[in-house]
This record gives structure tokens, C-alpha cells and sequence, in this order.
């Protein structure tokens, strides 16, 4: 039973919070591109704080609205295209 527990552990490794409008949202996902996704604001015109964090290492990057608006209200590609950039900026965490 103790390598269920680990194993879904290892499954939800990355977090992600965003800080918008004065609401903080949270994420969790095997990847950063999925906790990111997983984070459902419900205000996404404005400048955030996403932070990512993987075990005890953490980084944090100031959002700019377009940016925002585009990973959780544009269309797929530029979904797609914003994903990839919010991914470089956490790879080495």
C-alpha cells in the first residue's frame, strides 16, 4: 500500500500557483505544462505571479496579460504556443 501512495505521489509532482487580482489559484500536475493547466481562474485579464514548485525547489515569474490570457481564453494554438514558452521558463526546476 505504501508504493500506491508513492507512485500517485510521483504522479503530482509539479505545482503551480497563480496570484491574480488578489485570488490565488492552484494547480497540480505530472508536468509543468499540466499544473499550469490545471490552475482554472476565473479572472485572466491582469498581471500574475506564477509559481512553480517541484519538491523544495520553486521559481517564480511575473506574468504579462496577454500572456495570461492566451494559455487559459485563446484558441488552441496560441494555447499551444504559450504552453511551450511557460515550459522553457520552468525547465530546470
Amino acid at each position: 500500500m505504501a508504493t500506491v501512495k508513492n507512485t500517485e505521489k510521483k504522479l503530482k509532482d509539479y505545482k503551480a500557483t497563480l496570484f491574480i487580482m488578489g485570488r490565488t489559484y492552484t494547480g497540480k500536475g505530472d508536468t509543468v505544462a499540466k499544473a499550469v493547466i490545471d490552475i482554472r481562474p476565473e479572472i485572466t485579464r491582469g498581471r500574475a505571479v506564477l509559481t512553480v514548485e517541484k519538491g523544495e525547489n520553486s521559481r517564480e515569474r511575473i506574468l504579462m496579460p496577454k500572456v495570461v490570457y492566451r494559455i487559459y481564453n485563446g484558441s488552441d494554438i496560441s494555447r499551444s504556443l504559450a504552453m511551450k514558452n511557460i515550459s522553457l521558463l520552468f525547465e530546470n526546476i
